[in-house]
């Protein structure tokens, strides 16, 4: 085995104080810097590790890690601007699945993690070589390493044989160590943030004279603001800017402070950030944007040598409410209103509107980042964040794909305001027949179902409204109704288990006060978070969505049209009901072969090292490999083969279907290399010789299949995403399926809960299901084929991209009847393992 296959790709990951460390494989130029690793160690120490105080077996561990890469041997280091901090090592002597390891830390650096994260690393390693077992000996007094193993959320056995101990490690990756693994992972994310969002100094770095320049308003953000900490200006031709001290340099500060803002041209950043992360800068906030891709690079490497997080480039900034620092690093027109909604946006202009719309709805901010190009800190960095600031209560993320920021907080009003509704019945109450329809129809078409009231409902809520009311849903209160009937039949309607939420319809009329606000009223003297939610729709109202203070706390949401609320109703039930879903299972597959497919790639791969499409042999022997269902087909290379083939494959019918290959072909409806309803010996030539005719040059050979009966063409595939991993694509196939783009997508590996998803969820569902008295698709031959694809793309990491279109449903059967598979040089990644991006 070589060195480059043994060698793991370099990655920076958080220790538990939030400091950056990088991990990665050992080389042989590393062998002084592992020496020296054991030499500065204490004697104590040194007994611990090797059970003797032993400088010889410091340069024997020295020599076997830093030796040539051999097989059953791994080693991974950490190290920290240059200097390496930690050493895990195992390897395997008769039993391929077991491996002895050790570990080994620089002294002053233990209680931080480096132990911890080196094995978690190291397990990963070991589960992709296939090792299923530590095994490890330690002196019964090395307490801290005897911890290490127990706290990894590993089953781990131990043996007792004299002064020693001997620890036996199970590599399973159950459901206890994933989640020990989250938790140290997500405490070390919170605490690199600290420096970021709770900055003791912060220096601005390019605050200028001119007016108007974003460094001058940001820093003047954080001096009118009333940050509580150190402030700092660096600008080398002034003393001061705006009465905040200024330095020379960023190393001639008289404190180092914890966030440095650059608001710098593009080419003076990647000096600034080197100069800051020297001087123990913590976290930087870039604004500058236009970076070249050798200054993002630059600025990057700053980062993670020196371990500084990084917010930007290209943003708006950040601000943290909390009275006791009310730090806002921006160039937003106003200071954000301090409250409990996380706000995280990767558009400034988006960003600038959220605060504005939430402002108005009196929603106040706890923490806000604009992500800006998102090098490093990204919204998942901030969830974790806001789950523990204590202060937080409402996330609101805007990312790429983010639409509507009016629509957004629509929803956003409702989740602040309200409870998540059990389900999607809703009451509609009105004082106005036509206000009451408007919301009817919006309900309807946001999902929302309208139960119609029992017998007994009807008697309790007229026994409440005025004479001539009309109890239906919605429940027309008529304009003469009070606020007490109002009051009343609300809160009977919320009593009622029939009911999940309750919407009003409200419009100011000659009989009540003229702006509606004693009806109003009604709702708001309740209380402001009942058990159920209750939202208004008023006509007049000026803004798109208020919120209305209650009484007794909390506050109701107002909207101006029945649509929007409709569609923040429909938000918080699909929302409730997700997080009131049963975690799915993985079925479990037979005739799957996993180590025939992974020889198919890595052949496909030795032979072509860019990667590429396959061609339909490797293809169709790649999914057989995962038992999924083809149309017999056959290849051929000239004429009479394609003739041969053809008598061979014919249906009942006698008709065929012919389909031209090259190297790299995607679409062949688009090229028209394909021939449908072939007859007869003469129309297989004749279709084989335009091809040659056409493609000359390029056509390397022709699949001939029978023509296939008819049923629904529908499409499945899988992309890889860089983040996420596998994605599973469903919806309808043939040649409209970019047109219509009727599709529906779920993460690999797909449980039963996202097989059923993927099915319902299309447009197309009805004709799979049976719609218009039709018989219905083989959905199990469905399932099946879902299933087999995620696990095909969950064992194959080279696996880029796959189609399947179309995909033939029928009563009897589910066939694949045409396939392309691309594969790349890729490694598999382990999603559970810490590092950074």
């Amino acid at each position: 085995m070589t060195d480059d296959e043994r060698d793991r790709p370099t990655v920076h990951a958080l220790l538990a104080d939030g400091t950056t460390v990088c991990i990665r494989s050992v080389r042989p130029g590393d062998h002084d810097q592992l020496r020296g690793l054991y030499e500065e160690m204490s004697p104590e120490h040194l007994r611990l590790r090797f059970f003797a105080a032993s400088r010889r077996s410091a340069d024997l561990a020295a020599d076997r890690a830093a030796a040539p890469a051999r097989p059953g041997y791994r080693a991974l280091l950490a190290e920290t601007q240059g200097r390496v901090i930690g050493l895990a090592e195992y390897e395997t002597v008769d039993d391929p699945e077991t491996a002895e390891m050790s570990i080994a830390v620089a002294d002053g650096l233990h209680h931080r993690g480096v132990g911890t994260l080196l094995v978690e690393h190291l397990v990963s390693a070991a589960r992709a070589d296939g090792v299923t077992t530590f095994t490890a000996d330690a002196l019964s007094e090395n307490h801290e390493v005897l911890r290490l193993f127990t706290d990894l959320g590993l089953r781990v056995g131990r043996r007792f044989e004299g002064p020693e101990v001997r620890c036996t490690i199970a590599l399973d990756e159950d459901d206890t160590y994933l989640a020990a693994v989250e938790a140290r992972g997500r405490a070390a994310d919170v605490a690199s943030l600290e420096p970021l969002l709770r900055p003791d100094a912060v220096a601005v770095v390019g605050a200028g004279r001119r007016p108007g320049s974003v460094g001058r308003a940001l820093l003047h953000h954080l001096h009118a603001g009333g940050f509580t900490r150190r402030l700092f200006a660096v600008n080398p031709h002034v003393s001061s800017v705006l009465g905040v001290p200024s330095y020379p340099s960023v190393s001639s500060l008289p404190k180092v402070p914890d966030l440095a803002v650059l608001a710098i041209p593009a080419d003076a950043l990647p000096a600034t950030a080197e100069e800051c992360g020297k001087v123990g800068v913590r976290a930087l906030l870039v604004l500058t944007a236009g970076l070249d891709p050798d200054q993002a690079e630059a600025l990057m490497t700053a980062c993670r040598t020196h371990g500084m997080r990084l917010v930007g480039p290209n943003c708006l900034g950040i601000s943290n409410t909390d009275p006791r620092l009310r730090l806002d690093a921006t160039f937003a027109a106003d200071h954000p209103r301090p409250g409990t909604a996380g706000v995280a946006v990767q558009s400034g202009g988006v960003g600038i509107a959220l605060l504005d719309g939430l402002s108005r709805l009196g929603i106040g901010v706890s923490t806000f980042v604009s992500l800006g190009d998102k090098y490093d800190v990204s919204g998942n960095d901030m969830l974790q964040w806001w789950e523990s600031d204590g202060r937080t209560d409402l996330a609101l993320l805007h990312l790429e794909s983010f639409g509507n920021p009016r629509a957004f907080l629509e929803t956003a009003a409702l989740l602040h305001a309200q409870p998540l509704p059990a389900g999607t019945r809703v009451a509609i109450v009105t004082n106005a027949g036509g206000a009451g329809v408007l919301a009817a129809d919006a309900c309807a078409e946001a999902g929302l179902t309208l139960p119609a009231p029992t017998p007994e409902l009807i008697d309790d809520l007229l026994a409440a409204l005025p004479e001539g009311a009309a109890v239906g849903n919605p429940v027309d209160a008529t304009a003469a109704v009070t606020e007490d009937q109002l009051r009343d039949c609300v809160d009977r309607l919320l009593r009622y288990p029939g009911i999940d939420t309750v919407l009003l319809a409200l419009v100011p009329t000659a009989v009540a006060v003229a702006t509606g606000e004693n009806l109003v009223r009604a709702v708001t003297e309740g209380p402001g978070r009942r058990e159920r939610p209750v939202a208004v729709v008023r006509l007049e109202q000026d803004l798109p969505v208020k919120l209305l203070p209650a009484r007794e706390g909390g506050a109701i949401p107002s909207y101006a049209e029945p649509v929007a609320a409709a569609r923040a109703l429909a938000h918080a039930a699909r929302r409730a009901a997700w997080l009131n879903r049963p975690v799915g299972t993985i079925p479990e597959l037979v005739e799957v072969d996993t180590a025939s497919a992974h020889t198919v790639a890595e052949t496909y791969l030795a032979a072509h090292p860019d990667g590429g499409w396959l061609d339909p042999r490797t293809c169709a022997e790649l999914l057989a490999c995962y038992g999924i269902p083809q149309l017999p087909w056959a290849w051929a290379e000239t004429e009479d083969d394609a003739v041969i083939a053809a008598e061979r494959l014919r249906g009942a019918d006698g008709r065929v279907v012919m389909k031209a290959h090259w190297p790299g072909l995607v679409h062949k409806t688009e090229q028209h290399a394909i021939h449908l309803d072939l007859q007869g010996d003469a129309q297989v030539r004749a279709a084989f010789r335009d091809f040659e005719t056409r493609f000359a040059g390029l056509m390397t050979g022709v699949v001939v299949q029978p023509l296939a009966a008819r049923g629904t063409e529908l499409f499945a595939g899988v992309v890889q995403d860089d983040v996420f991993g596998p994605l599973v694509l469903f919806g309808l196939g043939g040649t409209a399926t970019e047109v219509l783009a009727d599709h529906a997508a779920r993460l690999a590996p797909l449980t039963d809960h996202d097989v059923h998803d993927l099915i319902t969820a299309p447009r197309c569902a009805p004709l799979l299901l049976g719609a218009h008295g039709g018989r219905p698709a083989d959905l199990q031959g469905l399932e099946q084929l879902l299933l087999r694809l995620s696990r095909m793309a969950g064992d194959l990491p080279q696996l880029a991209e796959a189609d399947f279109n179309p995909v033939l449903a029928t009563p009897a059967a589910v066939t694949v009847l045409d396939a392309r598979v691309r594969l790349l040089p890729r490694r598999a990644q382990d999603p559970y393992l810490r590092r950074l991006r």
